[in-house]
């Protein structure tokens, strides 16, 4: 019997080959989304540093979901349309 795959297996595939930029978004909703996306990453990178500063024994998986989770938004992020200014 498989196992079921993971989530982060199926953004991976998701984004494995370039797709163009989301066209037609409000940009209102694409600013929003970005600055999320932007905390989201801060976050979890800081998260992911304090872990690692604060464990003798690393988890490994642990800190792999934490790599993966920040991949799959810096690849969303690159596919928004970029802002004007």
């Amino acid at each position: 019997m498989q196992a079921a795959p993971r989530v982060t297996d199926e953004l991976t595939l998701m984004f494995r080959y370039q797709q163009p930029a989301l066209v037609n978004v409000d940009r209102h909703h694409a600013v929003l989304l970005q600055e999320q996306l932007v905390r989201e990453i801060t976050g979890l990178e800081r998260r992911l540093e304090q872990m690692q500063r604060e464990q003798f024994s690393v988890d490994f998986s642990m800190t792999q979901t934490f790599k993966e989770m920040i991949h799959s938004r810096r690849a969303l992020l690159g596919h928004l349309p970029q802002q004007q200014h």
